[in-house]
């Protein structure tokens, strides 16, 4: 049965104008029409400011909460929307339920990753963090800790993260962006749980991993470039076209170019061989193509490296090339 709410107002003092009490009453009512009309007139007395609103926590309190969040919930998709904007007015105008909100929220989220993985409404309540988020004050607590390691992370490794990464990634870049000595410790745990077979998922955690070097600061990124660029070299390798395409051309945009010129000495040694490679072998001329422009902005960054490293990959192949050549002389010898 869906929940929503009848909203009944009353004179406080008729001696002073606009003085409003407001009692709001858990109520099934059977139509969406009249759902959303609760809302919007809830929504409505929460947004007045030219009137004085009594509301503390006997008017809205845990279970009125409640009610509201299992709107989120819903297979619904109007009235999640519609609890969304609701949410958000109670989360903004009555401050002592906020820690009960945080919970509950983040109640929903543990169920969804560990218990229910067909939960409606991630992306709703993924929008009411963002808005959490946005009001975190620092310094940082262990709680707030929590939610991007034991939350946030753990979000990602679900089958159905397309449904809801626009949000999710939203939230993290904000996270990170005002708790940077979190960011390398999110993205080494990211790469930790990195899809091997899955390309939608890699695409899309490319996608997110290129927001978030955008607002990197140099001393977090120093703490995760090595196991970075390993992760984006394996998905430059990758069998599949669309998951190559995009590491090369993350290699390549503004968010990371910064910091691969400011890092090339540690960063070419671990991409140019994989990269030499691909070079001079990948059947696909696209892929060649982009490898080219990655390697022609390393030899413009720093050319006596570039051809340091070219000159190992060459003498490589030859030492390689003889030993196939004893291995085939032997066998022919057999």
């Amino acid at each position: 049965m869906s929940v929503t709410f009848t909203v009944t107002f009353s004179l406080i003092d008729p001696q002073t104008p606009g003085s409003i009490k407001i009692n709001i009453l858990p109520k099934d009512i059977e139509t969406m029409a009249h759902r959303e009309l609760a809302f919007q007139i809830f929504i409505r007395f929460l947004m007045a400011n030219n009137i004085n609103i009594d509301i503390n926590k006997k008017e809205i309190d845990e279970k009125i909460v409640s009610k509201i969040l299992q709107s989120l919930v819903t297979s619904n998709k109007d009235e999640r929307e519609s609890a969304v904007a609701l949410m958000r007015h109670v989360y903004l105008k009555c401050i002592k339920m906020r820690p009960y909100i945080r919970q509950q929220i983040n109640i929903l989220f543990h169920r969804f990753i560990y218990v229910n993985g067909n939960l409606h409404g991630i992306s709703e309540l993924l929008e009411i963090a963002n808005d959490i988020i946005s009001g975190y004050n620092t310094p940082l607590k262990a709680d707030i800790e929590d939610f991007l390691l034991k939350i946030l992370l753990p979000l990602h490794n679900t089958d159905s993260l397309a449904q809801y990464h626009g949000q999710l990634s939203d939230c993290v870049v904000l996270f990170v962006s005002r708790y940077p000595v979190l960011t390398a410790t999110f993205v080494r745990s990211l790469i930790k749980i990195w899809p091997k077979t899955f390309t939608e998922k890699e695409i899309l955690l490319l996608d997110e991993i290129e927001d978030i070097l955008a607002t990197t600061s140099q001393e977090e990124f120093l703490k995760m470039l090595v196991p970075l660029f390993c992760q984006i070299i394996e998905c430059a390798v990758s069998p599949c076209y669309k998951v190559a395409e995009r590491a090369l051309l993350l290699c390549g945009s503004d968010g990371i170019m910064n910091h691969m010129e400011k890092n090339h000495k540690a960063i070419m040694p671990i991409v140019f061989p994989a990269l030499y490679r691909i070079s001079h072998r990948h059947c696909n001329a696209e892929i060649k193509k982009l490898v080219c422009t990655v390697l022609k902005m390393f030899l413009n960054i720093n050319k006596d490296l570039f051809m340091k490293l070219k000159k190992g990959m060459t003498t490589l192949k030859v030492i390689n090339s003889r030993k196939e050549n004893i291995v085939i002389l032997g066998n022919n010898e057999d």
